[in-house]
């Protein structure tokens, strides 16, 4: 039932507010909703601010030990080609020399001289020979480009084993490097080209976390204080209901109620941070309690009948009482059907009814008739809503002091509340 809940109870009070109020209600909507943007904004973090700081150090750590090593595209084929000639350098040394000596002298130099002498003579002697010259020529010059380069190579070999210490430990570190961070240099350049953006990313969360958690703590705040006065009104408006309540309870047979509103925290929402309790007693030497736990159907189908008048208007379109007639009769009968027809001028009021002076106030009236497993509904007009009024007031329907009872009762209702 509507009023066994919070949201029920409070969605009539709500119905109470004035245009005025309800901007009131407005400015907490418009701080509960800040609020959850700011949130979203935290979540969206993905960590808090130590966290991120954490990563920023170890990131930090990471792009320095990139950079500091100083490797480029390329390095790593130079440092292997450069470690293997460091490696066999004597051997390398060794097979030099043994070159160096069989081009020179007396070796391959001192021939391709003496074959060279000859050849001039003989293309003195015969022109045909000078292509033989030629080549022979080059060959020699090649031979002694050949052995120029090999002084040079030699001169390039260093056996010092500090250099190869050297070599070892940088690519050593090269290796370090492609554990941690990729299997290639261009992997490793790849991981430190993203780090340096995760890293400005951070500084980025870092500084908007800082400025979130100031516009976090000011929109708690206010959302403390426009939940505060949202309570206000509502308390305001509850406490005045209550007592309207009371006094239609009485029209409808209690003798002395208690109707009570009570408003207790709860986690905000976009309603409000309030929770509204019904406490009731339907006298008031009883103690007041919850009316989930302790109004009958009967009493709750009357109490939402004397809270809703209570707010001047329900929260539904369409209202529903049965049971509302349970124990009641005579003059409160009449009272509430006057309430029930006045309730009915804003909203479609649908009302399950035995008592003749409620049925007399609707504007229409259907008879429901069951028969074993079937029930037959049918619309009562002009003399059968007579009659059948006839009928709940005495159980006869073809007594003509019943039928003029159910005449006066119908009149009465029309007058009290024209069209029905």
């Amino acid at each position: 039932h509507t009023l066994t809940t919070s949201h029920g109870v409070q969605a009539i009070i709500d119905s109470m507010f004035t245009e005025g109020d309800r901007r009131i209600y407005d400015t907490y909507r418009h701080a509960y909703g800040t609020l959850s943007e700011i949130i979203e904004e935290m979540q969206a973090l993905g960590a808090d601010q130590r966290g991120l700081e954490r990563e920023r150090d170890v990131l930090a750590f990471q792009i320095e030990e990139i950079e500091t090593a100083g490797f480029r595209a390329g390095d790593e084929e130079t440092l292997r080609s450069q470690l293997d000639r460091l490696r066999h350098v004597e051997e390398l040394s060794s097979e030099v020399v043994q070159a160096l000596d069989a081009l020179g002298e007396p070796g391959a130099e001192e021939a391709l001289g003496i074959a060279m002498a000859a050849l001039e003579r003989i293309a003195r002697l015969d022109p045909e020979a000078d292509t033989i010259v030629t080549t022979l020529a080059n060959l020699a010059q090649g031979v002694r480009e050949v052995r120029t380069d090999l002084v040079q190579f030699a001169d390039s070999l260093d056996a010092a084993p500090e250099v190869l210490a050297t070599a070892e430990a940088r690519f050593a570190e090269l290796s370090n490097l492609k554990r941690k961070y990729g299997d290639t240099l261009p992997d490793i350049e790849r991981f430190v080209k993203e780090a340096r953006a995760r890293a400005e990313q951070i500084d980025r969360l870092i500084s908007a976390a800082e400025d979130v958690d100031v516009r976090h703590r000011k929109a708690l705040d206010d959302l403390e204080s426009a939940a505060q006065t949202l309570r206000d009104v509502r308390q305001r408006y509850a406490d005045t209901a209550g007592v309207s309540a009371e006094n239609h309870l009485r029209d409808l047979g209690f003798s002395d109620p208690v109707v009570r509103i009570e408003i207790h925290d709860k986690e905000p929402t976009i309603t409000g941070a309030d929770r509204l309790v019904v406490v009731f007693a339907s006298e008031s030497s009883l103690t007041a309690a919850p009316i989930s736990t302790i109004a009958s159907g009967g009493e709750l189908s009357r109490l939402v009948l004397g809270l809703t008048l209570a707010s001047g208007g329900a929260e539904a379109d369409v209202v529903v009482f049965d049971e509302i007639d349970s124990g009641i009769g005579g003059s409160t009968a009449l009272a509430m059907g006057e309430k029930l027809a006045a309730l009915a001028t804003t909203r479609q009021v649908i009302c399950v009814t035995h008592l003749p002076q409620v049925a007399a106030f609707a504007n229409k009236h259907f008879v429901v008739v069951r028969s074993g497993a079937r029930t037959e509904i049918s619309e009562a007009t002009g003399d059968e809503r007579r009659d059948e009024i006839a009928r709940m007031l005495a159980g006869l329907v073809d007594s003509d002091k019943a039928r003029g009872h159910a005449a006066e009762l119908l009149a009465m209702a029309a007058d009290i509340h024209p069209g029905t």
